[in-house]
């Protein structure tokens, strides 16, 4: 997908926050057509590599028609004991910056552990 996608700019659209069992705190993005052609184009390569490979831990994946664009900067180290003031600490910052996506990462996440970047590709120059 990278290989067949320019750069593009994304706009930053505030701050929300996901209330479930810990409270995610992340920044939303504006939803513009190449954003929305590589979340497309994406879902089209997961779907078909989950039919493809029944063992991947892709099988299954959904098109989630409820997706948000977002970049998340407190998820499972936040509480909502710690939310007010992590509020008060980012409502006077601007989150309407435009930010040029020059490359697409693949993040593995495991309970306990660090992230770990598995691949990091630039986009198509």
């Amino acid at each position: 997908v990278a290989k067949n996608t320019l750069p593009f700019t994304i706009k930053a659209n505030g701050l929300g926050v996901f209330v479930q069992e810990s409270p995610v705190i992340y920044i939303r993005w504006v939803n513009n057509k190449n954003l929305i052609q590589v979340r497309q184009a994406l879902s089209k390569e997961l779907i078909e590599r989950s039919r493809d490979n029944p063992a991947d831990s892709i099988l299954g994946y959904q098109v989630n028609a409820n997706w948000v664009p977002k970049s998340t900067l407190a998820f499972k180290d936040s509480s909502y004991d710690t939310l007010p003031k992590a509020l008060r600490i980012l409502k006077p910052l601007f989150f309407d910056s435009i930010l040029e996506v020059k490359k697409m990462a693949l993040y593995e996440y495991a309970e306990g552990q660090p992230e770990n970047q598995l691949v990091s590709i630039s986009l198509n120059k």
